[in-house]
């Protein structure tokens, strides 16, 4: 399909338009009084819910909404809603405030990078080499493309909260309401146990971020949505939280070679089965997060020790517990504030020989609601083609700006 065929298709069916060419790529914004002229016709393909009575934007349905993301991703041109569509909740069910909260770092700033040097000759590492490897820090502007993917697919979403360094992000719009940049020294209780590296104590504090609702989603900045969610798609209708089991097992005894985010699943399995009894087999997969914050208040309260062990850990360490992305949704479980999910899920590793394959797949032919770009080692020589290669693929498949950005 191109630009000229979705041109054709405005023109026969009576559509009156506005035409914009930006950077070689179409756009089309149809007018509001040329609706009523066409309205039957989308109302019969079961794309509208129904009339708009006077002075009211056109309420599109999910079918419609799908349908927009087939036909933007086919022919990168953009088709979008009326304003006041991103505000309501879309049909869900669940009338919630939902929050978002990243964790970001940039980690080519050389301050940054003066900080962590100096941190890993004071205190070391005894973790495997990609506990403190630097591409665990290395930033493609993937946030960037992960707040498009929530604006195009989540525009129920609340606010969003980013926890950072203190550094802040070149693109974002530090003035738009609906995001608060969150410095560590705001949810730390020790100053001395900052600056950090360690992903897992960052994490294990998001529950002490001012102003965070009950609900939310805790997303890496490599995690992107990829097709139309409610808010149903991660709360069930009374609003516990799903968690996504993944096929790969907890270890019963991890190597000293081990992946820690493998150490930290085995702590949270001894953790839970010495004070519960409950036995967790498994991981999960690495989307966004559903939380309840007081579900994360309570881990706080019953592990508050391993938790401020391993905030003190200024790399990730053999001893640390994972509390959003695995001990909550364990003891969340337990508790009865979060049950097992479902949810279309695809996972790249870009230091893989293959992701140019793999990327490939994702981009012409696979849809999944939510897909991961992670990185655990470096490769043996840094490639600029490998970030031109990742940049050109979250361009294609988020094209458009978000209004986070400048």
């Amino acid at each position: 399909m191109t630009a000229e065929h979705i041109r054709s298709v405005l023109e026969a069916t009576g559509f009156d338009f506005v035409e914009q060419t930006d950077l070689g790529r179409n756009g089309f914004q149809i007018l509001q009084r040329s609706i009523n002229d066409v309205t039957e016709i989308f109302k019969a393909s079961d794309m509208i819910l129904g009339l708009p009575a006077p002075n009211e934007n056109l309420q599109l349905s999910l079918f419609a909404h799908s349908l927009r993301k087939n036909l933007a991703r086919a022919i990168s041109v953009p088709i979008s809603d009326p304003e006041s569509n991103r505000t309501n909740s879309f049909g869900s069910t669940l009338n919630l405030p939902i929050d978002v909260v990243y964790t970001w770092v940039d980690g080519e700033d050389p301050e940054w990078k003066e900080d962590y040097s100096d941190a890993l000759a004071r205190y070391g590492s005894t973790s495997p080499r990609t506990s403190s490897d630097m591409v665990r820090f290395r930033d493609r502007e993937e946030l960037k493309y992960s707040l498009r993917s929530i604006e195009m697919f989540a525009p129920w979403i609340n606010h969003i909260y980013i926890v950072t360094n203190g550094q802040v992000p070149a693109w974002l719009d530090l003035n738009n309401p609906k995001i608060s940049l969150v410095t560590h020294a705001e949810i730390f209780q020790n100053p001395s146990d900052l600056p950090t590296f360690n992903s897992h104590a960052i994490e294990a504090n998001i529950h002490r971020i001012p102003g965070l609702n009950e609900h939310f989603l805790y997303f890496n900045d490599d995690v992107f949505l990829s097709d139309w969610c409610t808010p149903e798609t991660f709360f069930t209708s009374t609003g516990k939280s799903k968690y996504f089991e993944s096929d790969n097992r907890v270890p019963d005894d991890p190597s000293v070679t081990d992946l820690p985010s493998n150490w930290a699943a085995h702590n949270n399995k001894r953790l839970l089965e010495q004070k519960f009894g409950y036995l967790a087999t498994k991981k999960f997969k690495h989307t966004a997060h559903a939380q309840r914050l007081s579900t994360l208040q309570k881990v706080a309260h019953h592990f508050g020790k391993y938790l401020e062990q391993t905030t003190r850990n200024k790399f990730r360490h053999r001893t640390d517990i994972s509390v959003p992305s695995n001990l909550a949704h364990h003891f969340g479980a337990i508790v009865g504030t979060a049950v097992p999910g479902e949810i279309g899920y695809r996972y790249v590793d870009i230091s893989s020989a293959r992701v140019d394959v793999e990327l490939s797949r994702l981009l012409l032919w696979d849809n999944p609601t939510i897909f991961c770009l992670n990185q655990v080692s470096s490769k043996a020589t840094r490639d600029q083609s490998e970030t031109d290669m990742i940049r050109n693929f979250l361009e294609n498949y988020f094209p458009w700006k978000s209004q986070a950005e400048l």
